[in-house]
């Protein structure tokens, strides 16, 4: 048996695309070859396969929103941001070139920026659930920022250059290279998207934050 995939996801983003697809056709192989594996057996494999996989595969039956340890196979759902799920927006920025996740990584151990303290004290979740944009864009930390801006400079720059000019927190997404910023209204997302793209020539779009699951799509 054969299947294609045709991505739309930009690749070395930072945005999961790879992971997402594993899991998806997990599920996907599940149904079509009737084998009604539980989801922990699923779960099993999908740790095999990647960090961020278990994560993509939770998220089927338990929302968009987690909070992941271990390796990322250790999945708690959360509420999502915003106080009422999918109504949040961000404006996401995908530069023309890509970051390849194991080298960030590699450029994160020799920088030394592990620490324990990040992985020890979690963040108060219930409170983010009911914070604006505004207030919860500055709390979220990247801690592979520094060494994706080691590798490419110009992305370190290029988030500089979005905060000042659109006056507000800007984070990357993953281990690169895109970047985002989060906002309460459509409109604004789009508006944000539509400067990026005509004043800097960099591609943008608007985003909705934390969809309803796939299992809460009508059919």
């Amino acid at each position: 048996m054969s299947a294609f995939l045709t991505k739309r996801i930009p690749r070395g983003a930072g945005l999961g695309g790879g992971s997402s697809d594993a899991a998806a056709t997990l599920i996907a192989l599940n149904l079509l070859w009737k084998q009604n594996w539980p989801l922990e057996r699923l779960m099993s494999i999908a740790a095999g396969l990647g960090s961020d996989v278990p994560f993509f595969l939770r998220s089927w039956d338990m929302g968009p929103s987690s909070v992941c340890s271990g390796r990322g196979e250790r999945v708690r759902p959360i509420d999502p941001p915003g106080m009422l799920a999918g109504k949040m927006r961000a404006t996401l920025i995908t530069p023309a070139f890509e970051l390849a996740t194991a080298a960030v990584y590699r450029q994160f151990d020799e920088m030394g920026l592990g620490d324990d303290q990040s992985l020890n004290q979690e963040p108060d979740w219930s409170a983010w659930t009911k914070c604006s944009a505004q207030e919860l864009m500055p709390q979220l930390v990247n801690d592979l920022e520094p060494a994706a801006f080691a590798l490419r400079p110009e992305l370190g720059e290029l988030r500089t250059k979005l905060e000042r000019e659109l006056s507000q927190v800007v984070r990357m997404s993953g281990s690169g290279s895109s970047l985002f910023l989060l906002c309460d209204k459509a409109e604004e997302a789009r508006s944000k998207a539509s400067w990026v793209r005509e004043n800097l020539g960099i591609g943008a779009m608007e985003v909705e934050v934390a969809p309803a699951r796939v299992s809460d799509v009508p059919t």
